[in-house]
């Protein structure tokens, strides 16, 4: 249906977006896999997915957590194929990556293992 999220999030200060999906994010969103987020604790994702108004899922393609000991950045959208070509997934690449090594990275919500496991499994 659409994503939504906050241009002033400070993992997406070096990528340009609006609060909701424009041209920008085709690339990004047409092979990417949701992540469903419902059987986590409320988690607040950087890229919330809009599901669709019968089932209204808890869904994302980007979230920030802390898991045992360790901080994450889970994306579930390509980032990583054909950058040379895909300007737009690797400016996201740069803005997350600039974010991760920055003193602002640090994710208040927790997963536990299991969970992580079930997340990147799915």
């Amino acid at each position: 249906m659409g994503i939504l999220c906050n241009p002033a999030n400070a993992a997406l200060k070096d990528f340009p977006t609006d609060a909701y999906s424009n041209w920008q994010w085709w690339d990004l969103i047409t092979s990417s896999k949701t992540m469903v987020l419902d059987s986590l604790t409320p988690i607040q994702p950087i890229i919330r997915v809009i599901d669709n108004f019968f089932k209204n899922r808890q869904m994302a393609n980007i979230i920030e957590t802390r898991s045992g000991k360790g901080k994450l950045v889970l994306v579930s959208m390509d980032i990583t194929n054909n950058l040379d070509k895909r300007p737009v997934a690797k400016q996201l690449r740069y803005s997350l990556e600039q974010y991760m090594i920055s003193k602002n990275f640090s994710p208040s919500e927790t997963i536990t293992t299991d969970q992580l496991k079930k997340l990147v499994k799915e």
